[in-house]
């Protein structure tokens, strides 16, 4: 599984944070932009409830993903022809809606074989940061000397290797029991503790989102080269690997809601801070806080969404994630991102976005002392 993280993140490093520049260079607005890069949470809405269940129920999770890691690469090369953005529109949408699957059945499966191995999540996620890494770093340089257009050749290429590995995982990690799809889902919407975590969650989520979509334009607008670009992402990638290297122990000593309220605080930080900064190299080192933001909090909610979650039905509640967090968060922040955006810039953006993370670190405070009392009150 570690194969298949290194080389999907390293394709998705090759592309993705790259896009909304390729966007703006054949003359789309933020607006389009932004709706284009909102229709992968869209999306989640149809293929998580496809895919999250049937991952649970056909009981080969490897072989599943293989098929929607060769479908997306096809898909997402393919986004190479259009030149306007009606032409993109469909191919955007159908690129969307089989990536959006990719992170939520890897991470299934990556627990599944976490538990198998006794190896942490988040020491097999590391290898998606460091594939990350390294195609960000040396990508940005050949784009800038050559064209940006070679990232979707680049990407095909790397879903095809992933595909070949992903093919040749293990069936499962957890056996799944076969069971009727409505009162599996209504176990997992019945568990408010699950609830108000993805929701507190979401709001984290919400600013990634539009982070994601918008910093390559805030850094561009700031003067920065295709290059610095490319340095500025696979820097924050290079803080996930010490991180996540040592997260485990962390985590057995303090638990996963405090090291999520230090994400969330340290997120909140980290956004007003962009949107301060007016120079570009500064810019660049401020990603250098992605260790103590994304890398702390990724994992952790991953890991206790599937703590929350019963064994069978482990692809659906982080597909549940998906849908909370991918979903409708990720919508919320592109297209409220994509306004403020229009309206003041992405400066505005970042220090709104600031506010929404202090609130998720508020959050996670409340369900750690909601916690507390329901542990007093089953003594």
């Amino acid at each position: 599984m570690s194969r298949v993280f290194f080389i999907f993140f390293a394709g998705y490093g090759a592309l993705l944070p790259f896009l909304p520049v390729y966007y703006q260079q054949i003359g789309l607005t933020p607006g389009q932009i932004a709706l284009l890069q909102s229709l992968t949470p869209l999306l989640v809405f149809l293929s998580q409830p496809i895919f999250g269940p049937l991952a649970d129920r056909v009981g080969n999770r490897g072989r599943l993903l293989a098929g929607v890691l060769l479908a997306t690469g096809v898909v997402g090369a393919a986004m190479l022809l259009p030149r306007s953005f009606g032409a993109l529109l469909p191919i955007v949408a159908l690129f969307s809606f089989f990536r959006s699957v990719i992170v939520p059945l890897s991470d299934s499966i990556a627990l599944g074989e976490a538990q198998r191995t006794g190896r942490a999540y988040s020491q097999l996620r590391l290898w998606g940061s460091t594939g990350f890494l390294i195609a960000t770093n040396v990508l940005g340089f050949v784009y800038a000397r050559y064209s940006i257009k070679l990232a979707f050749g680049i990407w095909l290429a790397g879903m095809i290797l992933a595909t070949l590995f992903a093919a040749r995982l293990p069936a499962d990690g957890v056996k799944t029991k076969r069971q009727p799809l409505g009162p599996a889902l209504k176990r997992l919407v019945a568990n408010r503790e699950l609830l108000l975590f993805l929701g507190v969650t979401a709001l984290l989520q919400m600013t990634e989102a539009a982070h994601a979509t918008f910093f390559s334009i805030h850094l561009s607008g700031l003067g920065a080269a295709a290059g610095l670009v490319g340095v500025a992402w696979g820097l924050a990638a290079l803080t996930e690997v010490p991180v996540w290297s040592v997260l485990p122990r962390f985590v057995r000593r303090w638990g996963p809601l405090p090291i999520l309220t230090v994400a969330a605080t340290f997120y909140g930080i980290r956004w007003v801070l962009y949107g301060l900064v007016g120079s570009a190299p500064l810019l660049v080192g401020l990603q250098l806080l992605q260790g103590i933001s994304f890398a702390l909090f990724m994992p952790v909610a991953v890991e206790e969404v599937g703590r929350l979650t019963p064994p069978d039905l482990r692809s659906s509640g982080q597909a549940l994630l998906g849908i909370c967090g991918g979903g409708i968060a990720t919508v919320v922040g592109t297209l409220v991102g994509g306004v403020l955006v229009e309206a003041a810039g992405t400066s505005l953006l970042y220090t709104v976005m600031g506010g929404v993370a202090f609130v998720g670190a508020l959050g996670y405070v409340g369900l750690l002392r909601l916690g507390t009392a329901d542990s007093h009150l089953t003594e």
